[in-house]
């Protein structure tokens, strides 16, 4: 009988295989590709929940990516609901050393670029970019709140960075 950790692996090479069309919804572009390569899945970050509305209040999912790539790459997001429709997508730059924050409404602590969203619980957020040398974390926060108040998702990381254990 394998071990709980082979099993573990195993599932996440399974949904491996079965998510990465998560972040493939919006079409790629000739300019998106020209900055390190195709858009490789980085990570799927399920828990995702939002009370809908573009107001900086209820509950809203952000996220937050830092490069650390030699030179500018772009980064795309997909949020599915709970069913697995499509939800919301934006694809965007980022510059070396640069960390950007993407929230599914308003939010009165994070200054960033919104995927409007209607309400959703227990949906998905996939990110793919064009480098490995990103590293993303993930949170359901209180979008009214001045601090940080809210619960971390815990995310499966695809494609890992060459030489590194995450």
């Amino acid at each position: 009988m394998p071990s709980r950790c082979i099993t573990c692996v195993r599932s996440l090479i399974t949904a491996g295989v079965l998510l990465a069309p998560i972040t493939l919804a919006a079409p790629l572009t000739a300019s998106a590709l020209a900055d390190s390569g195709p858009f490789q899945v980085l990570y799927i970050f399920p828990g995702v929940t939002d009370s809908g509305g573009p107001t900086p209040d209820g509950v809203a999912t952000a996220v937050h990516c830092f490069s650390f790539s030699p030179s500018e790459e772009s980064i795309q997001y997909v949020v599915r609901n709970s069913q697995g429709a499509l939800e919301a997508t934006s694809t965007t730059d980022i510059n070396q050393f640069q960390t950007l924050t993407v929230t599914t409404h308003s939010t009165n602590i994070y200054p960033a670029s919104v995927m409007v969203t209607h309400a959703i619980n227990q949906g998905v957020l996939g990110i793919s970019a064009t480098s490995t040398n990103i590293v993303c974390t993930a949170q359901v926060i209180d979008a009214s709140a001045t601090v940080p108040n809210g619960i971390d998702l815990h995310g499966a990381r695809f494609n890992p960075i060459s030489g590194s254990q995450e």
